[in-house]
């Protein structure tokens, strides 16, 4: 259950912050550094999460005392991201692309436990070695099905066996994001991480209240950049991903 700290004085508000699983949404009016990390320190009791994530954007106001006040209250950068968006278009795809509701999900974990080899973004390698391969593998697609119905999943077949999969889930009524996108190792160099992009933008297309896909990579994860970028994707802005451990 999601719930909102504000920090105000009077009728203003300087800052506020979602508490949930992640701290989201953190917006910091001009304040005094000591006084922005007093709110965050507040805002990590709140929680109680022993491992707490929260994501800065580039063009997030005030960014500067954003992640002043964070590295000043024990977060440390732990990743760098580059955050692209494209509007959806409907892509005629050619392909054998079948629903998620219809593949069972053991086949998903499978094809992200084979994808880790190859897997650019530090995260998700992080968390390989954290975990092993299948525990790993059952986190992340626990993660990424949270809002089921609202997430949108696919894998793509040849000849009858899964290559690759796509999951587009719901930021917002406005935006979709790429949740996660990957191709079996067998089956690179053929295109088909672009059949499976187009394929999420062509979902996408079908809701007329959408008008922006974002896609965030890891800054090292070529694989993935040279596919959004090939799709339309546009850079929008830089992403540092901080946690801290309590």
């Amino acid at each position: 259950m999601e719930d909102c700290l504000i920090l105000k004085e009077g009728q203003r508000i300087y800052g506020r912050i979602i508490l949930n699983r992640y701290l989201t949404y953190l917006t910091l009016e001009k304040i005094p550094v000591e006084r922005a990390v007093g709110f965050l320190k507040e805002a990590c009791n709140r929680i109680h999460e022993k491992h707490i994530v929260i994501h800065l954007y580039s063009d997030k106001s005030n960014h500067e005392l954003v992640k002043t006040s964070l590295l000043l209250s024990d977060f440390v950068i732990t990743q760098e991201k580059e955050s692209y968006i494209c509007q959806p278009y409907a892509y005629p795809i050619k392909a054998d692309l079948r629903d998620g509701r219809d593949v069972e999900d053991t086949l998903f974990i499978e094809m992200i436990q084979a994808c880790y080899e190859q897997n650019q973004d530090r995260s998700i390698r992080k968390d390989a070695i954290r975990y092993g391969r299948y525990k790993a593998a059952v986190k992340l697609f626990t993660e990424l099905i949270e809002q089921e119905p609202l997430t949108y999943r696919q894998m793509l077949f040849v000849n009858g066996t899964p290559a690759g999969i796509v999951f587009l889930n719901t930021s917002s009524e406005k935006y979709r994001g790429i949740g996660y996108l990957a191709v079996h190792p067998a089956f690179r160099a053929q295109g088909l991480g672009k059949v499976l992009l187009q394929a999420a933008c062509a979902l996408a297309a079908k809701e007329k209240s959408v008008s922006t896909i974002i896609g965030d990579i890891d800054v090292r994860n070529a694989y993935i950049r040279d596919i959004v970028q090939a799709c339309a994707f546009e850079l929008s802005c830089q992403e540092l991903v901080f946690e801290k451990n309590s």
